[in-house]
């Protein structure tokens, strides 16, 4: 009998660590979401103003921004987009769903975000206090900060292996239903991604902006 409670116990202890190591392995997040956004940074302009910082894309054209301590805003995450391609597929700035300013279509996140003291220090803080606002995508092997609405900012988990390195994802509903039509927004491309929703695989729309850094 007292074999039989040691090979027990011997089983369980095993069986625990493997299941540790199982789900550790699996924490692909955990693992590498933040030295990858690190990555990320090395490669894009940063651009610190009076009250923001900005990660611009190569052409200026999509900038993730959010605020500096010394702000006068309130800590907002952001992206801030080039109006004119959305304007010119039939926007109708009357029924936008967001701001426009300066020529900028501005979509705000619904994360708390802090005041940050510099660009490298926002996905620790996401990670630490709203994990669960990080994706990642296993088949466009893919980090993400869902934004809310259906909108992210992405990044390439493998900047060698991936072509696209840097992606702005949109939810299209929101805009189609201001008069935009979607397959003829220039510089984004129309597609149906493949995505996680309640344990299956779904196909769903999006407006993407992707660049390849390394280029």
């Amino acid at each position: 009998m007292k074999k039989l409670i040691a090979a027990l116990c011997a089983f369980v202890v095993l069986g625990v660590g493997a299941i540790a190591w199982f789900y550790n392995d699996l924490d692909v997040i955990g693992q590498r979401a933040v030295s990858s956004y690190g990555e990320l940074l090395e490669y894009l302009p940063q651009t610190a103003y009076t009250d923001t910082w900005q990660i611009k894309s190569p052409d200026g054209s999509a900038e993730f921004c959010f605020d500096k301590p010394d702000s006068v805003y309130s800590g907002n995450l952001r992206l801030s987009l080039d109006a004119q391609p959305f304007v010119d597929a039939g926007l109708d700035s009357a029924k936008s769903p967001y701001e426009t300013e300066g020529g900028r279509l501005i979509i705000y996140a619904d994360i708390p975000t802090p005041y940050l003291f510099a660009p490298n220090e926002l996905l620790g803080e996401i990670f630490s206090n709203n994990r669960d606002k990080i994706n990642y995508h296993a088949q466009m092997d893919h980090f993400g900060i869902k934004l809310g609405g259906g909108n992210m900012f992405e990044w390439a988990k493998n900047m060698s292996t991936n072509d696209k390195d840097l992606v702005f994802a949109l939810n299209p509903e929101p805009l189609t239903a201001a008069g935009v039509d979607p397959e003829n927004v220039a510089g984004w491309a129309y597609a149906q991604v493949p995505m996680e929703e309640d344990g299956k695989m779904v196909e769903v729309w999006k407006l993407l902006k992707a660049f390849d850094l390394e280029k």
